[in-house]
């Protein structure tokens, strides 16, 4: 009875470590996802800070096609195509500044979820 108590005692402390570490590694593993998380907003971010840079380019190239296509134009003073061309050129830049807009808020949004999540 005493040899079987013994082998009782060691299966349960075995039993108890195996739960401990199961616990433990439990914590680990939510740090280690909560870094993930944490980095992978941080990539999104500064991708959406790359594409924000890209749309400020296509800004200033439908700026500078604007300048090449009413130099003529402006020339003449032909108010009528001036005009013309400026809406259609600011109708243009005013979706993209709408897009850079969606993105910055983005970026607000991942950055603050990222400053609120816990620190590992």
């Amino acid at each position: 009875i005493l040899h079987f108590q013994q082998k009782v005692q060691l299966w349960t402390s075995r039993v108890r470590t195996t739960a401990a570490d199961a616990v433990e590694m439990n914590g680990f593993m939510a740090k280690a996802q909560s870094a993930l998380d944490a980095g992978s907003k941080v990539v999104s971010a500064k991708a959406k800070e790359v594409e924000i840079e890209a749309k400020k380019g296509q800004i200033k190239s439908l700026k500078q096609e604007f300048g090449v296509k009413i130099f003529d134009e402006v020339t003449a003073w032909n108010e009528k195509a001036i005009k013309a061309a400026h809406a259609e050129t600011k109708q243009k830049i005013d979706a993209i500044e709408a897009e850079i807009a969606t993105k910055q808020a983005e970026i607000a949004q991942l950055t603050s979820a990222n400053q609120a999540a816990p620190s590992t």
